[in-house]
């Protein structure tokens, strides 16, 4: 009888090792099918960056907005519009350590960051386009 017992509980082992294999394995595969910025805290911090960047994409649209309506006039960098007290000093670079860009285009002003790739121009740009008098 104790024999039956040994080996009943030998197959509830095995039975409950190979689930687990099973579980590992596909737990593995999903990994692998995530993209690499998922995978790793280097992407989670780009993107918490990124985040950073666009809130303050955000909070310079107003004070250059503030800036205008206060002063008559465009700013003609984004360092004027820190230095004239809008924004505390700081604020000219992104979370990735770049200058941020104040450009016009008509009668519309855009603020860009270059992104976590540091380059102008490519997919990571981080934007703000807003109408300015």
């Amino acid at each position: 009888m104790r024999i039956v017992w040994v080996l009943v509980i030998l197959i509830g082992v095995a039975w409950l090792l190979s689930a687990w294999d099973q579980s590992m394995e596909k737990r593995t595969q999903e990994a692998r099918e995530k993209p690499r910025s998922q995978q790793y805290i280097a992407g989670n911090l780009d993107r918490g960056k990124s985040g950073a960047a666009a809130i303050d994409l955000n909070s310079y649209k107003t004070a250059v907005t503030m800036y205008c309506v206060n002063k008559g006039m465009r700013p003609t960098s984004l360092k004027e519009v820190v230095d004239s007290g809008y924004l505390p000093g700081g604020m000219e670079r992104d979370p990735f350590g770049q200058l941020y860009e104040l450009t016009y285009q008509d009668d519309r002003a855009h603020i860009t960051s270059a992104g976590a790739d540091k380059v102008r121009g490519t997919p990571d740009d981080i934007h703000q386009e807003f109408p300015v008098n």
